[in-house]
């Protein structure tokens, strides 16, 4: 055998690893790098999501139809003339081409930037393992669907890696250039392969009659199903952990890893999945996924719940998946049986990021997403399954029947029920709002998932109170309290929530709010009181703020109050050097910057300390433990300025240093990992 063939047999494995690695590479890349010009949205991540499993049906359909229309000859010219045109694609490059505001259809103009930054690229890497598959069948005449596991290890092994190996180390300009140098190596690998494969002048890769291979129409259906109900899951899982339970950064990971993990273990030996094994774990799983969301948890730590969250998760995707590997095709229909998974996880990332938002204005994915993945996965194990006996048979279905009723009906009967203390309801791109009133305490509420965002008193003598992270003894509180000494102030608020911070406001002060999402503005304006009771003159900006900021000249604010942070989650990008410049740009002489950075996770104080000490600022942390009589919350505020004088007035004594660790590094735009702070 010529060497190039025998070189070219030992590619496969190393070509389809490298393609899925580089697939998931740049999924995390491309989120990290559009993420500002979003307002640094969560739901940017599930967009993004959506564009890679779309663009993964329009790859797995390049490799269907140029396996059925083309010969392996042909088919394999065509790849790499291809992968030679994206060449002229790289270094890669996101360039944001909406128009200034940023405030437009958010959703339409994320798949825009994608499809025109990495549309091509991506879509080849896509195509790259069920292509392969298929020439390695053709070339081997050898079951490929073990390098399906692989190519699943090597997008797992990019998943994780980012964020502990790359993202720490690397610029975003660096991890561009290595990623484009992969991929010319990944070129090279496939330019290699298909000389091996010319040489061996093989013209079509089925010998096997296609009388003998056809698929019944109903197993089509299946791998189709079997595929969107944990796409949908996917989606839905990650929705409710980084919203409702805790909103920890990169939290995101998980979800997509074990999902993946399971098309590893489905599709690299059976012994990994057992369907006597699993049923009864399924339907463990089914009532665990079932009573979680929609229950009170508190007794409960918070590691329990999402660990059991993900664990019954996991169950479903590898039920699913197990099923799907079972049913998987003679390699002639290799690639169709591929289009076919793609076209349900698509469809199942159509359901949860576009169709979901608008079917209801809560959170319905999770449960039908749950319900699917168990009647599908039951659906077509349990008539494969063997029985002892047939009262085994009789015993098992009766008990798989009321599980799944159980879970239908607890469902359907939480998400039809209406909490009589919601007064207002809404769901859109940034998330769910949600408006309730307390009658027995005198109060009323916005909720962001399960995140508060702030607290108003009902009765007339107490709407102009400031609450929760907002109270007098809070940072921003004492900031604003002495500020007043100097007369007339100027005002900038990024984040509005209630508008607490509105309370503060007097007839000779003016201030000026910035706001991400038209709702949240909305709800302050119709549903709170802060703001319509607000003397002073103000006015409101819809969009990003650093956006904003960045378009306006100098405003000279006495004070710029930065509370953007929707409960844990970080937008990055207002915390970079680069938008801590941009802020003394806006703030007078003496001007002083507040930062809110209470979060229970992440120290994002020493990240403000970093910032200030880089730009010569002087920066003390008011931590205030709050009270109950008053709703005030336990609360961190990051006082930053020029004037270091300021930390001698009573009301700011309190005010620590800010103690940073050997190597600390103040994030910029090229340089942010969320990592390094919560390894420390």
């Amino acid at each position: 055998m010529p060497f190039l063939v025998r070189l070219a047999a030992h590619l496969y494995g190393p070509t389809i690893l490298l393609g899925s690695f580089l697939l998931f590479l740049v999924q995390p890349m491309a989120g990290k790098q559009i993420l500002p010009w979003f307002g640094g949205a969560s739901a940017v991540w599930t967009t993004c999501l959506l564009f890679f499993q779309v663009t993964l049906l329009f790859g797995y359909l390049y490799a269907h139809v140029g396996n059925r229309r083309l010969t392996l000859r042909q088919q394999s010219w065509l790849h790499i003339a291809l992968l030679l045109l994206a060449l002229f694609l790289l270094p890669l490059q996101f360039v944001d081409s909406r128009s200034a505001g940023g405030d437009e259809a958010p959703i339409r103009h994320i798949l825009e930037l994608l499809a025109a930054s990495i549309g091509l690229p991506y879509l080849l890497l896509a195509a790259n393992s069920p292509l392969l598959q298929a020439w390695y069948a053709a070339q081997q005449q050898a079951q490929p669907y073990r390098l399906f596991a692989l190519s699943n290890v090597g997008s797992l092994l990019a998943l994780l890696g980012y964020p502990t190996l790359i993202e720490p180390w690397l610029s975003l300009d660096q991890q561009l250039t290595v990623w484009s140098a992969l991929f010319v190596i990944h070129m090279v690998l496939s330019v290699v392969l298909v000389a091996g494969i010319q040489q061996q002048g093989l013209a079509a890769w089925s010998t096997t009659p296609a009388e003998a291979n056809t698929v019944p129409h109903a197993q089509r259906v299946y791998w189709l199903a079997l595929a969107l109900a944990p796409s949908l899951l996917l989606l839905a899982v990650t929705r409710f952990l980084t919203t409702d339970i805790a909103p920890v950064p990169l939290l995101w990971i998980l979800p997509l890893a074990l999902y993946l993990l399971s098309f590893v273990l489905a599709f690299d030996h059976p012994r990994w999945y057992k369907r006597e094994l699993f049923i009864p774990l399924l339907l463990l799983a089914l009532c665990l996924m079932t009573l979680l969301p929609i229950s009170s948890w508190q007794w409960l730590s918070l590691p329990v719940v999402m660990g059991a969250m993900l664990l019954a998760a996991t169950i479903l995707f590898l039920a699913c998946h197990g099923e799907l590997a079972a049913l998987r095709p003679d390699p002639a229909h290799l690639t169709a049986f591929y289009l076919t998974i793609s076209l349900g996880g698509a469809v199942g990332g159509a359901m949860g990021a576009l169709l979901a938002p608008l079917a209801c204005n809560d959170a319905c994915e999770l449960p039908v997403a749950v319900l699917l993945c168990g009647l599908f996965s039951l659906g077509v194990a349990l008539p494969r399954l063997r029985y002892s006996t047939p009262r085994a048979r009789y015993l098992l279905q009766s008990g798989v029947a009321m599980v799944l009723l159980f879970a239908g009906m607890h469902n359907l009967s939480y998400w039809l029920s209406k909490d009589q203390s919601v007064a207002f309801l809404q769901r859109n791109f940034y998330g769910i709002l949600r408006v309730a009133d307390n009658a027995e305490h005198g109060y009323r509420k916005l909720l962001h998932g399960r995140i508060l965002h702030g607290v108003q008193f009902l009765a007339e003598e107490k709407q102009d109170l400031p609450t929760t992270y907002y109270g007098a003894k809070s940072g921003a509180g004492r900031l604003l309290a002495l500020l007043k000494e100097r007369g007339a102030l100027r005002v900038g608020v990024i984040g509005v929530g209630i508008a607490s911070l509105a309370a503060y406001g007097r007839a000779e002060d003016s201030y000026r709010f910035y706001e991400l999402d038209p709702a949240v503005a909305e709800l302050a304006r119709n549903w709170f009181f802060h703001l319509p009771r607000l003397s002073a003159h103000h006015d409101m900006i819809i969009g990003d703020a650093r956006r904003r900021l960045a378009q306006q000249p100098a405003n000279q604010f006495d004070v710029l109050l930065l509370d953007a942070f929707a409960g844990d989650a970080i937008p990055v990008h207002l915390l970079t050097l680069e938008a801590f410049t941009l802020y003394q740009k806006h703030l007078q002489e003496k001007g002083v910057l507040a930062v809110h950075v209470s979060n229970r996770y992440l120290d994002l104080a020493r990240v403000v300390q970093a910032a200030a000490q880089h730009l010569g600022l002087s920066a003390r942390l008011l931590a205030n433990p709050g009270d109950k009589n008053t709703f005030e919350v336990h609360s961190k505020w990051v006082l930053v300025s020029r004037d270091s004088s300021l930390w001698q007035h009573p009301l700011l004594a309190e005010g620590k240093p800010i103690p940073l660790p050997a190597g600390f590094q103040a994030w910029t735009d090229q340089h942010a990992s969320l990592w390094s702070l919560m390894v420390r």
